[in-house]
C-alpha cells in the first residue's frame, strides 16, 4: 500500500531551482526594507500655492488687541483714499501676504484682501484652533486704494475670511464689514 506523506520535507518545491528561490527572497526582503525606510523617514510633501481670502479679526475675543482695518471717515472726490487691512497668519500654517482686490463703481467699493496659502500633499499643518498649535499670530499688512469720483456718501464693503483653516476651501469670504465714507467735493 502506498501512503502519501502528510508533511513535506523542507526545501524548495519540486522543480524550483534553489538559487532562484533565494534571489526572490532577497528581492522581497529588499522591498520590505525600502518600504520601512520610506515610512520612517517620510517622503517630501509636494507644495502647492493657493490664493485665498485673507482672515481678518474683527471683534475676536481671543485676540483683543488685533489691529482693526483702517478706513477713513472722509475722502475727497477724485483723490485716492488709502485703506489698510491686517490679515492674520496663525503661525501653524504656511501663509504669506497676497494681493488686495478693489472693485469700485460710483460711490460703492468692494475690498478683498488675499493671502497665499501653501498646502502640502502628504503633509498636514495645524490651525490656531487645534490644541497642538502654539504658533504666534503674524500680521500681513494689505493696503488698498479707492477713488470715488462723485461727492456724497460712499459705501465700502470689506469681504474677508473668519475661519482661516488649513485647507483652501476653509478660507472663503464669509465675513463682511461695511464702512461709510463721506466724499467731499474736490477743490
Amino acid at each position: 500500500m502506498n501512503h502519501a506523506p502528510l508533511i513535506r520535507p523542507a526545501g524548495p518545491t519540486v522543480g524550483a531551482h534553489p538559487k532562484r528561490a533565494r534571489s526572490t527572497l532577497r528581492q522581497l526582503a529588499g522591498l520590505a526594507v525600502a518600504i520601512v525606510v520610506c515610512a520612517l523617514l517620510g517622503c517630501d510633501p509636494v507644495p502647492t500655492d493657493h490664493r485665498v481670502v485673507g482672515t481678518v479679526y474683527i471683534d475676536e475675543p481671543r485676540v483683543p488687541n488685533w489691529p482693526l482695518p483702517q478706513v477713513p471717515d472722509t475722502a475727497t472726490a477724485g483723490v485716492p483714499l488709502e485703506i489698510t487691512i491686517w490679515t492674520v497668519d496663525t503661525g501653524c500654517r504656511d501663509m504669506r501676504q497676497g494681493d488686495t482686490e478693489v472693485t469700485a463703481l460710483g460711490r460703492s467699493a468692494i475690498v478683498i484682501p488675499y493671502d497665499i496659502l501653501t498646502t502640502y500633499e502628504g503633509g498636514f499643518l495645524l490651525t490656531i484652533n487645534d490644541p497642538g498649535c502654539f504658533g504666534t499670530l503674524d500680521a500681513c499688512e494689505h493696503e488698498a486704494t479707492v477713488v470715488f469720483e462723485e461727492p456724497g456718501t460712499a459705501t465700502i464693503w470689506l469681504l474677508y475670511s473668519t475661519l482661516g483653516g488649513p485647507e483652501p476651501e476653509d478660507n472663503t469670504a464669509d465675513g463682511q464689514q461695511v464702512y461709510t465714507v463721506e466724499v467731499l467735493p474736490a477743490g
